[in-house]
């Protein structure tokens, strides 16, 4: 159960043993395969497919959990002792994370935007900036219903129906109703 470094082509191999079930697949596993495939490894994917197989893995290695990674025929350990030693800190769990954050936001500017070109066929308007707030408003003003989901559902429908009731232009655009263009000028 070794594997090696500098395989017959030159290139870094690894051997990696994670559970991959029905029901669960092992998110350490995954990025455990995902960190030796960013450092240049190519891995050998051992899946670890019952309960009865991992806990046999786990007795003949002497380890308590999975994933397990083995480099050059030596026992690494799991994701935590793979990122160590590939000399990655293992952030803690006092740090502070906005990765999430940053996610939902660009989500949020991603509809407004994409909204407003429908609509305006211009992507940063007023009714952008006041749709992006609308996505992420805590307390509606509909008689102070709290459901963020609800709100956020409920203002998109919205929004959605206003768009799709829509008239064409002269130049042959849709226009939605409520929005006057101007004629060509001749």
């Amino acid at each position: 159960m070794s594997a090696d470094i500098g395989s017959a082509d030159g290139g870094k191999t690894a051997r990696l043993y994670r559970m991959v079930m029905d029901k669960h697949v092992c998110p350490y596993g995954t990025k455990s395969k995902w960190l030796l495939e960013r450092e240049g490894f190519v891995v050998e994917d051992n899946w670890l497919t019952t309960r009865e197989q991992t806990d046999a893995f786990k007795a003949e290695h002497g380890v308590a959990t999975t994933p397990q990674t083995f480099i050059g025929g030596r026992r690494i350990g799991g994701y935590s002792e793979l990122r160590a030693y590939f000399g990655r800190s293992d952030p803690t769990e006092d740090e502070t994370s906005y990765t999430p954050v940053i996610a939902v936001f660009a989500v949020g500017a991603a509809l407004a935007i994409t909204l407003s070109l429908y609509v305006f066929e211009a992507a940063f308007t007023v009714r952008t900036a006041e749709w992006f707030v609308a996505f992420f408003d805590r307390e509606p003003r509909d008689g102070g219903h709290r459901n963020l989901d609800v709100a956020s559902t409920r203002g998109l429908i919205h929004c959605i129906l206003q768009c799709s009731s829509t008239k064409t232009s002269p130049s042959g655009r849709r226009a939605p109703s409520g929005i006057t263009r101007s004629p060509a000028r001749k």
